[in-house]
């Protein structure tokens, strides 16, 4: 379809200035009939078959708490009702740098849609990894649009935002020209213009730490003592896998304390907590 387009330019552009050069009566625009042809025709070559754009799925919050999730939605259409496209891919970052970025909660749902409207399968090799912030799609057709509706292959991506400071933040997910790469007909095309979606993350509480010792005074070898220590939560959010690091101080460049042998150790969250909270305790 490309091929052809093209070689019609040419010969319609010949005939314009054949058709100037034996005086052919100018339009009240000043153009020749020739010309006002090939200038509908140029503006037929210039629409994009493949489009890209980024949003919110249906229904999910555009402002989160840190540790909450939201869904982006990346949706790929194809308007060419010649011919599906083929080889579509792109190969994205989410923004930010972890733990202040957006990451992969789950995995990713990818469903197509023709032009009639009706689900087909997937093609392709779609990869990502929860917890991580690479999105790579290769290998995929999008089908071929109808007279009436274009056919696309939308990616919902579970994902969520950080904000080790706890001040309010957003990330920009965005889709930028030629990102989004494929073919017509064995023709090579990329998605023109960019869009963005923008994913605020809520200002939060910290965790705070309590610590205290069951008794003020401790005998050199006597009996042992045991040391609290109290992680809260105040966020909305759950706080999973949390590790938390304690270092004895030190004497003279000795162990001024040490774990009592047996040590006893237990961890607990009473009524009242997250039962959540304890879920990485170690």
């Amino acid at each position: 379809m490309l091929t052809l387009l093209l070689c019609s330019l040419l010969l319609l552009c010949v005939f314009c200035v054949m058709g100037m050069g034996g005086g052919r009566k100018r339009t009240a625009g000043g153009l020749s009939r020739w010309s006002v042809g090939v200038l509908l025709l140029v503006s037929g070559a210039a629409q994009a078959d493949l489009v890209a754009t980024v949003s919110l799925a249906s229904g999910a919050a555009g402002t989160i708490a840190p540790g909450e999730t939201t869904t982006l939605r990346v949706r790929l259409t194809n308007s060419s009702t010649a011919s599906g496209l083929t080889d579509v891919g792109f190969n994205y970052t989410l923004p930010g740098v972890l733990p202040n970025g957006l990451k992969m909660t789950a995995a990713p749902v990818y469903t197509c849609t023709d032009g009639g409207g009706a689900n087909v399968a997937t093609g392709g090799t779609l990869t990502t990894a929860v917890g991580g912030q690479s999105i790579i799609l290769a290998g995929a057709t999008i089908p071929q649009a109808s007279s009436s509706n274009a056919a696309y292959c939308t990616l919902d991506l579970p994902v969520t935002g950080g904000s080790s400071s706890g001040s309010a933040t957003s990330y920009d997910y965005s889709i930028v020209a030629a990102s989004v790469t494929g073919k017509e007909a064995g023709v090579a095309l990329s998605n023109s213009g960019s869009a963005i979606q923008t994913i605020f993350i809520s200002a939060t509480p910290l965790p705070t730490l309590e610590k205290s010792f069951s008794a003020t005074d401790a005998v050199l070898g006597g009996a042992p003592i045991t040391l609290t220590l109290k992680v809260n939560n105040p966020a909305s959010a759950p706080l999973p896998n949390f590790a938390l690091t304690d270092s004895f101080p030190l004497l003279g460049g000795m162990a001024a304390i040490k774990v009592a042998n047996p040590p006893n150790a237990t961890v607990s969250c009473p009524g009242g907590h997250r039962t959540d909270l304890c879920a990485g305790c170690r």
